[in-house]
């Protein structure tokens, strides 16, 4: 079904077009790796944290305070 945003806990993945629970970190697409962080803000897949946010590795998502 076609959405215009993704539900509350999952995100959207401009390449595949679909909501995912999380998003791709370290997974290879097309022969190139492809790394993106879960943006709360925007539900979306980024593959740059928005402003004043950090990518953490561990959960794969943006955060507002490094750990």
């Amino acid at each position: 079904m076609c959405v215009q945003r993704c539900p509350v806990n999952s995100y959207g993945d401009n390449d595949t077009r679909t909501c995912l629970q999380t998003c791709f970190f370290n997974h290879t697409i097309d022969t190139r790796i492809k790394f993106t962080f879960a943006d709360d803000s925007t539900n979306y897949c980024v593959y740059k944290c928005p402003q004043n946010s950090w990518a953490d590795n561990f959960t794969i998502s943006c955060i507002s305070n490094c750990t």
